[in-house]
């Protein structure tokens, strides 16, 4: 795990985290992550986000397995195999496929906390040789930070945490659930931080948002469940009337919802808007993070959900956006290697509102990436 340390004497908003009533989550849904190589006495966290038939698909951090042999990582002693890692674009996120982990309880993945709000997990440190120690820590959310990847293109929410020193996030929490009352995750630990001279301990981890946006282009990993609604929220069910009409069924396999979506990004009527924007990952190597945004005129005249449809390539290439985010309804941050069409169906006050936009009409796009 990275340690930072805070400035001396920096601002602290909420106080030290005391331990907070909580779901009745066993401290055995954090799973221990470490090398069957004999040079290395390091450990790292994990917890499990899906399971299907014997395996098991287990969450931590990219940075945890950074200097290790793919082929010699245990989780629970149990081997295990890498199935994707983000760390190449600084996220520093991976999941791990286990057979026979069914004695660990799934973890849900929530969505979003707010600042000031209670935290907790469970973590794994290193106390010597052979014995690592499984820890719970409790901790306030800080604030939310907008952290840069290491290529410096794209911003990562970030939870910061507080905690006290009687139960704090240590080296070895990398890659551990940290879980709200409820008991659903809200983020990863990536890292620690110290406040000098204080009695106060913390961390920052990577928030829920990043996570679902990761683990839903994971080749392989079973679809996430929706969260459940945030306490004081009202549920969204959706109805027969609130769900969209069948788009027709697609009539070029190349690229299958082009012209199922009306073939126009912007409804003549209401002035509804589906754009896009690509941002590139890292310069000079033609791949991009995909933004599709519906706006309109009125933000109000947008009442949702929208429904996204992505390349069938995907693995995941029907999303639904349930919440508006500045008036707009937005998926963003989707990896993208190639161009494609992309479509929306969104619900007005009136009606719904099908719309497609073909990516290979932005401008500034490098050859190399339109051929693809």
């Amino acid at each position: 795990m990275t340690t930072t340390t805070k400035r001396k004497g920096a601002k602290q908003r909420f106080p030290p985290a005391e331990p907070v009533m909580t779901a009745p989550i066993p401290q055995e849904v954090c799973v221990l992550v470490t090398t069957s190589d004999a040079g290395f006495k390091d450990c790292g966290s994990g917890f499990v986000v899906r399971r299907e038939g014997a395996s098991s698909y287990v969450v931590t951090c990219a940075h945890v397995l950074e200097h290790w042999d793919v082929r010699k990582i245990l989780v629970n002693a149990r081997p295990a195999n890498l199935m994707a890692s983000s760390a190449q674009l600084g996220l520093d996120l991976a999941v791990l496929s286990v057979a026979d982990l069914h004695d660990v309880p799934v973890l849900q993945v929530g969505e979003f906390v707010r600042d000031g709000a209670p935290v907790w997990g469970f973590g794994f440190r290193h106390l010597h040789r052979e014995t690592f120690l499984r820890d719970r820590f409790d901790a306030h959310v800080n604030g939310t930070l907008a952290t840069r990847t290491r290529t410096g293109l794209r911003d990562v929410a970030t939870l910061e945490l507080t905690a006290a020193k009687s139960s704090p996030i240590c080296p070895g929490n990398s890659g551990a659930a940290v879980l709200d009352a409820r008991g659903e995750v809200v983020g990863v630990v990536s890292h620690t931080t110290a406040v000098p001279k204080t009695d106060t301990t913390g961390g920052l981890a990577i928030s829920a948002s990043a996570l679902r946006a990761f683990l839903d282009f994971v080749e392989g990993l079973p679809p996430l469940p929706p969260p459940t609604p945030n306490p004081g929220e009202a549920a969204v069910e959706i109805t027969a009337t609130e769900r969209p009409p069948e788009p027709p069924p697609p009539t070029n396999f190349d690229d299958p919802q082009s012209g199922r979506f009306g073939g126009r990004s912007v409804d003549p009527d209401t002035g509804v808007r589906l754009s896009a924007a690509l941002h590139e990952i890292e310069k000079g190597k033609d791949y991009f993070f995909l933004d599709l945004v519906v706006s309109a005129p009125k933000p109000d005249d947008l009442v949702g959900p929208a429904h996204f449809y992505l390349h069938d390539s995907y693995p995941q290439p029907h999303v639904v956006i349930r919440k508006k985010t500045g008036g707009a309804f937005a998926l963003r941050d989707i990896y993208a290697t190639g161009v494609y069409v992309a479509g929306v169906q969104v619900r007005t006050r009136d009606r719904w509102v099908t719309l497609e936009v073909d990516l290979r009409k932005l401008k500034g796009l490098p050859k190399k990436f339109l051929s693809r």
